[in-house]
């Protein structure tokens, strides 16, 4: 895998619309999966479908185990008034066979 360091993530404006909505798979507990992001990316919505699992996820690759945000069981973590460019969504959660909903408004 290859990380550009010419990465860059800025603030701008809310999005409107609808989201684009993609299915994470992650079928193995605290193994890192991954989710490209598109550029101009304005707001990024995460959920663990399952109400009992919890997950955490970075920006930057391996740091979803070690720099990250959390997400308990039952919740979403939103982030919004972004531009994002060149971006990848790393995610794991602390269960097997969990689906992770990551809703992206461009």
């Amino acid at each position: 895998m290859t990380i550009s360091s010419s990465t860059s993530i800025s603030k701008a404006q809310e999005p409107g619309g609808s989201p684009t909505i993609y299915h994470v798979s992650a079928p193995t507990a605290n193994t890192e999966v991954l989710q490209a992001l598109p550029d101009g990316t304005k707001q990024v919505e995460v959920v663990v479908e399952s109400l009992n699992a919890s997950a955490q996820f970075a920006y930057t690759a391996t740091e979803s185990g070690t720099d990250y945000f959390i997400i308990p069981a039952g919740t979403a973590h939103k982030d919004s008034g972004l531009n994002l460019i060149n971006k990848t969504l790393y995610i794991q959660t602390d269960k097997n066979s969990q689906t992770i909903i990551v809703k992206v408004w461009v």
